[in-house]
């Protein structure tokens, strides 16, 4: 039989445990809190269906067709289930993520004359005072995979600087993820980074999100060491660290932000990020300015 429970959550509605039915939005509705269509096991065990809004029977069918139901039928099609399954695991693997990025995060230090410390001094940058702790850390011994010469994996315990990745429209510093870069022990540069947890929709707070609200202003830019390094050089604050999955271009407006300053790399997917990141700006309304080094190929972390 159907499981609506199941159902509830694919097509982002709620479970109604007194009638054992779905109430989901309806085909074309765009509020995400709609719920005019309401799904169950009718009796005679076939899938049925009601829209409380009053939308054609055919558009109705058409859109529950489109997750793998079938009225009518009472089982879920195969592709459905496989869906389910796919979405359960990648909903436990956040899960995981989130859990282990906090206990990372809590396990971190100041990274006031560390390792980390050293490691940004070496590259002519100097650790921001509002982020030391709050946005950025150090940790001696985080886990790290990689490869032998062999091609097997081994596991690690490495220093790395931490950065804390938080929503980006949400007035709050709290993390969901944690971005490490692996540090060397041996002499300046890193190893190697990664993020525990998922980036997308994250960005690291080096300046807190109250500031920006003050002031109504943000500078932003692909990496930590380049934002840091247009802090320290050209005076980019409150500032923003965006990763480098293309979040640069997905940036979305803020209404409490009236000017963005974008630090983009000088080369063609940097310069590519910035410009569709600037446009989608002014659309609303908004000044954006793009900033780029003289040089091909720099950021903003070289001096």
């Amino acid at each position: 039989m159907t499981d609506m429970r199941a159902v509830a959550r694919a097509l982002h509605g709620n479970y109604n445990t007194g009638r054992g039915s779905a109430s989901v939005p309806g085909p074309g509705h765009r509020s995400r809190k709609d719920r005019s269509l309401e799904i169950w096991i009718g009796a005679d065990g076939t899938l049925a269906f009601h829209s409380w809004a009053g939308d054609p029977r055919a558009v109705v069918e058409r859109y529950l067709r489109d997750f793998g139901l079938e009225p009518g039928a009472a089982k879920i099609a195969a592709d459905f289930q496989s869906r389910q399954v796919a979405e359960e695991q990648r909903r436990r693997r956040d899960d995981f993520m989130v859990r282990a990025a906090a206990q990372l995060w809590g396990e971190a230090v100041d990274p006031t004359h560390t390792l980390a410390h050293r490691y940004l001094w070496d590259r002519g940058l100097v650790l921001p005072r509002q982020a030391a702790g709050r946005a950025l850390r150090f940790h001696p011994s985080v886990w790290w995979w990689e490869e032998d010469e062999n091609g097997d994996r081994r596991k690690l315990q490495v220093p790395a600087l931490l950065a804390k990745l938080s929503f980006i429209g949400t007035a709050t510093d709290r993390g969901r993820a944690v971005h490490a870069i692996r540090l060397s022990e041996d002499g300046p540069g890193h190893l190697g980074k990664k993020t525990y947890g998922s980036p997308i929709g994250l960005v690291c707070k080096i300046s807190p999100h109250a500031d920006v609200l003050r002031r109504g202003v943000l500078a932003v830019g692909e990496g930590i060491e380049t934002m840091i390094g247009a802090m320290l050089r050209y005076d980019a604050d409150p500032a923003w660290a965006l990763g480098p999955e293309g979040q640069l271009a997905r940036l979305p407006t803020l209404h409490h932000v009236q000017r963005l300053d974008i630090f983009a790399d000088f080369d063609g997917p940097g310069l590519a990020a910035a410009f569709a990141c600037a446009r989608r700006w002014q659309a609303a309304d908004k000044q954006a300015a793009i900033h780029r080094r003289n040089q091909r190929g720099a950021d903003f972390a070289e001096e």
